[in-house]
């Protein structure tokens, strides 16, 4: 089993400032994923870079939708993640195939976590 940390805060304000700065890293995270996987995806015509997002920490679900083309492509849905939870995400109907052949979101998702430190300083934890 995995260790748990338990803390108290003395006060609710404390509690809601760590939790809104928590928050805030998890935002940056995902977001940073994003934006380098989007960068990094493999391009035959461009719609699996252009289904890379990242949604905060409460954000809005993605609708699905339909490229445009001769054959257009489809990208799910993605649900909105929680108060504690923060979703770096490519929703092409194939990502998961091109991600197991040509990694672009783990890839991205390992870097940005390389920089998790400087991100968590930031923030003044």
């Amino acid at each position: 089993m995995a260790p748990t940390v338990r803390i108290r805060f003395q006060t609710a304000v404390t509690k809601q400032a760590v939790q809104r700065a928590a928050q805030r890293v998890l935002a940056t995270l995902a977001a940073t994923t994003a934006t380098a996987a989007a960068a990094s995806a493999p391009r035959r015509s461009g719609f699996l870079a252009s289904t890379v997002g990242a949604i905060p920490p409460n954000g809005a679900a993605v609708p699905a939708r339909t490229g445009t083309g001769p054959s257009p492509r489809r990208a799910g849905v993605i649900l909105a993640p929680g108060p504690q939870a923060a979703i770096a995400y490519a929703a092409a109907s194939y990502a998961l195939a091109v991600e197991l052949h040509q990694p672009f979101l783990l890839t991205a998702a390992i870097a940005a976590l390389g920089n998790a430190a400087a991100i968590v300083d930031r923030e003044g934890f």
